[in-house]
């Protein structure tokens, strides 16, 4: 196995090459994580997670997402394209508007106080 489960893309959980877009999947995961204190494909058993990881759709319709803007879900959506080959360069994702656009209002304290509380509760959940 390589990399940690809830974090490998989907070439790799089916054994299929795999190149540098593993690891803009990663970026995905990570800040699907940091946004939101969620992971999007998790589950109980190992064999679930992967089964999400390959054939679950991304999703924003937890209440954590409420507060955080479209430009970040897309990014989130682009790194986490199922297929490596439609997945953008580290290059494209530095260009991207979430990453280049200031916006012009930002609900900083309601996004954090979301993301605290549901990272206290995924801390629990850990079986380390």
């Amino acid at each position: 196995m390589l990399g940690t489960p809830l974090y490998m893309a989907p070439e790799l959980v089916c054994h299929q090459k795999y190149n540098e877009k593993v690891d803009i999947w990663s970026l995905g995961i990570i800040t699907y994580q940091l946004l939101s204190g969620l992971t999007p494909f998790d589950a109980n058993r190992m064999e679930d997670i992967n089964n999400n990881i390959v054939n679950k759709e991304v999703s924003f319709k937890s209440t954590g997402w409420r507060n955080v803007s479209k430009a970040a879900k897309n990014f989130i959506q682009q790194c986490l394209m199922k297929n490596p080959k439609f997945r953008p360069s580290i290059d494209e994702l530095f260009k991207h508007p979430w990453i280049c656009d200031v916006p012009e209002e930002e609900n900083e304290e309601a996004v954090a106080l979301n993301i605290q509380e549901n990272l206290v509760k995924y801390q629990y959940c850990s079986q380390f």
